[in-house]
C-alpha cells in the first residue's frame, strides 16, 4: 500500500525531526519564530526524544496543539493515514508519531496518569492544561486495526480542529484579513459540507467550526446559501459570523426575538443536563433554561434523571422571557393536541429547523461496533520426529550396512547379534568405519584396552542419544498441547467476540427502549395530572346544575356562589365567628375571572370566602401579602388615593405563573379587584 511505503520511509529516519522541529524535540517556537506549527509528522524513536515530547506538553505556553498517535506493537506504521490527516491538520497542530517500545514507555512515564498514548492508540493534546486534571478533555481514541483507519481519522480530525479553534489558530482571529466569500451548498457527508463559492471555486465547512454539539444535517441544507471568512491556505469556510444564536450580551428581549417565542407558546427544545430536581433545556445554543421539578411533574417522588436523557428533544411551555422561564407539566404532546408546537428557528439564513421531535416509532441505528484485529496464534514450531543426522540414527539397532562376501560377527562389548553363520554376511560396524577410512600412514592396530573404552564412550553416546530422544518425545507432546490449547483459545475467544456484539446490540436496544420509556412515562404522567385537574376542577364547580347560572345579573350569580361556599365551607358552629366580611367587585375583577385560564372559578371562589373569613391569613398556602410598588422587600405597599392598601393572595402555589387574587383593603371593607397571573404586578 502507498500508504505504507510512505511510513515506512519516515520510519527508516528514526528521530529525525520533520522540518520546522527541534532536533531533540518539540520545543515550543522561539521567540519571533511564526506562529506555525511544524509541517509533517516527526516520529520519535528513542527515548531521550519522548521525554522531551512530555516535558513540551507539559510545559505551559505551547501555541498549538499536538496529535500523538502511536504505533502498535509488531507494526512499522499506525493505523491511521498520515498523509490524509495531516492534510486535513496541517497548519493547526503538529503530528507525532510514537511506536510502541522503549521510546513510548519511556513517554508514558513521564506523563500523568490516563494521559499517555501506546498500542496503536492517539490523542490529540490541547493547548490549555485541562486535560492534566481532566484526562477526558484530552481523548484517548481506540484502534485495534487497518479497518478502524478511516475512525479514527474522523476523531482525530475532529478533535484537532476543536483544540484549534480553542487555541485561536482558526476563523478571523487566526487571519484578520481572510476575505469574505459567498457560496452554496452542495453535499453535506457526516462532518464536512463541500460549498461551491460564486468565483468557482471549492471550499469546505467544518462541524466544527458552527456550534458545539450540534451537526452539519441540523445547520445546513443542499442548495443553501452562505457566507463567511475563507482560509485561503486550507480552503475552509468559517461561517460563524452568520450564526442566528444569542451571545452573553444577547438582551432577553432580543434572544426571544430570535426564536420567535412568546409567553404561552409551545416550544422545542433539548435537553443539556438533568439532575434528580432539575433539567436544563436549551432553546437556541446560547438560551439555555433551568426548569424546576415542580413546573414538570406534580409528583415530588419523581426524579427527573429517570425521566430524562440528554440529547433528547422535547416540548415546553413559555411562561416568561424576562427572565426565561418554561414548564412542561401543562403541555399536551398527542398528535391530537391543540398544543402545536412552534417549529425551531434555523441557526442560519435558508437552513432548516435546529430542532425537530424524534419519531420514536423508528428504532435508533445500532451502535457502529469496533473491528478488532485477527486472532495471531502463537508460533510453534510443525509437528517434529527424530532429526536427521541426529546420533540416534546412527545408534539404534536398525540393520547396519554389510560388507560383501563378509559374514556376521559378535564385537566385543556391542550389541550386535549372534555368532555369525559360516559364509554369510557380516554387520557392518562403527570400526570397520573405522579401519576402512583412508589415511596416509596406517596407525597401528588398537589394543583392547582401546576397544573397551571405545565400546563405553559409544554406550555412552547410545544412553545420551535415547535420553535425547525422550526429551525431544516430552517437548513435541507439549508443543502439541499448547497448540491444541491455542486453537480452543482462538476458538473461545471468536464465541466471545460474537457474544460481545450481541451484548452490545443488546444494550443498544435497551438504551433506546429506555429512552422511548422515559418519554411515554413522562406523557403518561402528564395526563395524570390534567385528568388529577380536571376532576378537581369538576369538585371545585358544586354538586349540581342549581349552582351556576341562577342569577342573569353576574355581580349576583357571584355573590350567590360566594354565600354558597361559605356556607359549605364553615362549619355551622363557626359561622357566628366567621361572617363574611363587607366586599364589593371592582371594575375589572370580574372581567379578568372570565378569561383568566388556569385556575377553576370555584377555585376563586374559595380564596375569597378564606379572604372575607379572615382565614386566608392563617393558611400559608395563601403567601398573603401587601403588593409593594417595586420588587425591593422594603419597598412601601401600593395605596389607593381613598387609603385602601392593594394584597395579594395565592390562589396556586409552587408553580410557574401561579395565578393570584388581588383586593383593596381599608379598614374591614373589601373590594375585590383582579385575578392575574404571578408576574402581573399592577394593582
Amino acid at each position: 500500500m502507498v500508504r505504507r511505503n510512505r511510513t515506512k520511509e519516515r520510519a527508516r529516519a528514526g528521530s529525525s525531526p520533520a522540518p520546522g522541529s527541534a532536533p531533540d524535540g518539540p520545543a515550543g517556537p522561539p521567540s519571533g519564530a511564526p506562529r506555525r506549527p511544524p509541517s509533517g509528522a516527526r516520529w520519535v524513536t528513542d527515548v531521550e526524544g519522548a521525554r522531551v515530547l512530555a516535558a513540551h506538553l507539559l510545559t505551559p505556553g505551547r501555541t498549538w496543539p499536538v496529535v500523538a498517535i502511536s504505533v502498535a506493537a509488531g507494526h512499522d506504521a499506525p493505523y491511521v493515514d498520515l498523509d490524509g490527516l495531516l492534510e486535513e491538520v496541517s497548519g493547526l497542530a503538529e503530528v507525532v508519531v510514537l511506536p510502541t517500545g522503549d521510546a513510548s514507555w519511556a513517554f508514558s512515564a513521564v506523563m500523568p496518569p490516563s494521559t499517555q498514548v501506546y498500542g496503536g492508540a492517539a490523542r490529540v493534546y490541547p493547548v490549555d492544561h485541562e486535560w492534566v486534571g481532566l484526562p477526558r478533555r484530552s481523548k484517548l481514541r481506540f484502534a485495534y486495526s487497518d479497518a478502524d483507519a478511516r475512525r479514527l481519522h474522523d476523531h482525530l480530525t475532529h478533535d484537532t480542529l476543536t483544540a484549534a479553534l480553542s487555541a485561536g489558530l482558526l476563523g478571523t482571529s487566526h487571519d484578520p484579513d481572510a476575505p469574505r466569500v459567498e457560496g452554496t451548498v452542495r453535499s453535506i457527508l457526516g462532518p464536512r459540507a463541500f460549498v461551491t463559492l460564486d468565483d468557482d471555486s471549492l471550499a469546505s465547512i467544518a462541524e466544527e467550526l458552527t456550534v458545539p454539539g450540534v451537526s452539519l444535517a441540523r445547520l445546513l441544507v443542499v442548495g443553501q446559501r452562505v457566507a463567511g471568512t475563507l482560509d485561503r491556505e486550507s480552503r475552509r469556510l468559517d461561517v460563524r459570523g452568520a450564526l442566528l444564536v444569542p451571545d452573553g450580551a444577547t438582551p432577553p428581549g432580543e434572544a426571544a426575538h430570535l426564536g420567535g417565542y412568546a409567553v404561552g407558546q409551545v416550544v422545542l427544545a433539548d435537553v443539556t443536563a438533568v439532575a434528580p430536581a432539575t433539567v436544563h433545556l436549551r432553546l437556541v445554543p446560547g438560551l439555555e433554561v433551568v426548569v424546576p421539578r415542580d413546573d414538570v411533574t406534580g409528583n415530588p417522588a419523581d426524579e427527573l434523571t429517570d425521566l430524562f436523557t440528554v440529547g433528547e428533544v422535547v416540548l415546553a411551555r413559555v411562561v416568561s422571557t424576562a427572565p426565561w422561564r418554561l414548564r412542561l407539566d401543562d403541555v399536551d404532546d398527542d398528535s391530537d393536541s391543540d398544543d402545536a408546537p412552534v417549529p425551531a428557528p434555523s441557526l442560519l439564513d435558508g437552513g432548516p429547523p435546529w430542532l425537530v421531535l424524534p419519531d420514536l416509532s423508528r428504532p435508533a441505528p445500532p451502535r457502529s461496533l469496533p473491528v478488532l484485529p485477527p486472532l495471531r496464534l502463537p508460533e510453534l514450531p510443525p509437528d517434529v520426529g527424530p532429526a536427521e543426522g541426529a546420533p540416534a540414527e546412527m545408534l539404534t539397532d536398525t540393520p547396519a550396512e554389510v560388507l560383501p562376501g563378509e559374514a556376521p560377527a559378535p564385537e566385543p562389548g556391542l550389541d550386535g547379534p549372534g555368532p555369525s553363520t559360516e559364509g554369510g554376511p557380516r554387520r557392518r560396524t562403527p570400526l570397520d568405519l573405522i579401519a576402512n577410512a583412508p589415511r596416509r600412514d596406517a596407525p597401528a592396530a588398537p589394543t583392547r584396552g582401546a576397544l573397551r573404552d571405545m565400546s563405553l564412550a559409544l554406550e555412552a553416546s547410545r544412553t545420551r542419544a535415547r535420553t535425547l530422544e525422550a526429551d525431544l518425545a516430552a517437548a513435541t507432546a507439549e508443543v502439541g498441547l499448547l497448540r491444541a490449547a491455542a486453537q480452543a483459545t482462538a476458538v473461545e475467544l471468536g464465541g466471545l467476540r460474537l457474544r460481545a456484539a450481541e451484548l452490545d446490540r443488546d444494550l443498544t436496544e435497551a438504551l433506546t427502549r429506555a429512552e422511548n420509556f422515559r418519554t411515554r412515562y413522562r406523557k403518561a404522567d402528564l395526563s395524570r395530572q390534567q385528568l388529577k385537574k380536571a376532576e378537581k376542577a369538576a369538585s371545585h364547580a358544586g354538586a349540581g346544575p342549581d349552582d351556576r347560572a341562577v342569577f342573569l345579573d353576574p355581580v349576583e350569580q357571584f355573590r350567590f356562589e360566594v354565600q354558597l361556599a361559605w356556607v359549605r365551607r364553615v362549619p355551622a358552629a363557626e359561622k357566628a365567628s366567621k361572617p363574611l366580611a363587607p366586599y364589593s367587585l371592582g371594575d375589572r375583577f370580574l372581567a379578568s375571572l372570565a378569561t383568566i385560564e388556569g385556575v377553576s372559578r370555584a377555585k376563586v371562589v374559595d380564596v375569597v370566602v378564606e379572604v372575607l373569613t379572615g382565614d386566608a391569613e392563617h393558611i400559608a398556602g395563601r403567601e398573603l401579602h401587601p403588593l409593594r410598588v417595586n420588587e425591593g422587600g422594603s419597598s412601601p405597599a401600593v395605596v389607593r388615593e381613598d387609603g385602601a392598601t392593594c394584597w395579594r393572595a395565592s390562589l396556586q402555589s409552587k408553580r410557574a405563573s401561579a395565578r393570584r387574587l388581588h383586593y383593596w383593603k381599608r379598614g374591614d371593607r373589601i373590594e375585590l379587584s383582579r385575578v392575574v397571573l404571578h408576574d402581573d404586578v399592577e394593582p
